[in-house]
């Protein structure tokens, strides 16, 4: 996921002072935070993504992220309420059926990555809604290696450009720790459909359907 240092360490800091300062509304920046870099990501992630794949039907992904850039842009920057059962599919997108040639590893490595990343953005929503985030506990996992602690949290945010499966299990501890499941189950409805082609047959555009010119 091609997410600038910069705009990583900015989004720690803030979070982390917010976090000294136990500001009452931290439920709600961490929701525009997440609001800010989903749609940066998402965007990002459909100029990556090939607009036409020979085997692979991505058209419903598409929808799936034009769906959620919209949700997200038309509700306050604070409220996910929306949002959040799509973001719960991303997080859930099964890229296997992407296998076979290297167009599609590429498409299923940026799907994944897009996956992972959605999870991450999910852990960090809930982590902090009320009746899961307290300062005390904060600081009490804050104290050792916990993996509950939110250095990990930045160090599985600083590992999904090396490792997404390595993101993805210190972000399945760190739920743990806070008591919340492992890794969200259900919802996948953003699943890529894998399709075979005819031999000779033109290849079709995967959002608009209509045969891509040779």
């Amino acid at each position: 996921m091609a997410i600038e240092q910069e705009v990583e360490d900015a989004a720690e800091l803030r979070l982390r002072v917010r976090l000294c300062m136990n500001d009452p509304r931290l439920e709600d920046l961490a929701a525009a935070l997440v609001r800010e870099e989903m749609i940066e990501t998402l965007t990002g992630v459909r100029t990556r993504l090939p607009s036409a794949l020979d085997g692979a039907d991505l058209g419903g992904v598409f929808q799936a992220m034009r769906d959620l850039i919209r949700t997200m842009r038309s509700a306050p920057p604070h409220d996910l309420t929306a949002a959040r059962p799509r973001l719960h599919d991303f997080a859930c997108l099964d890229a296997a059926p992407l296998d076979g040639s290297p167009e599609l590893d590429q498409a299923r490595t940026i799907l994944v990555q897009l996956s992972v990343f959605a999870l991450f953005c999910l852990t960090v929503i809930e982590v902090f809604e009320n009746g899961v985030f307290d300062t005390r506990r904060a600081v009490s996992l804050g104290a050792g290696d916990s993996p509950g602690s939110f250095e990990e949290l930045g160090a599985a945010r600083r590992e999904l450009s090396i490792s997404p499966a390595g993101c993805r299990a210190t972000l399945a501890r760190f739920r743990e720790a806070w008591n919340l499941p492992p890794r969200p189950t259900g919802g996948m409805t953003a699943r890529p459909r894998v399709r075979s082609r005819c031999p000779g047959a033109s290849p079709r555009n995967s959002s608009t359907g209509k045969p891509v010119p040779r």
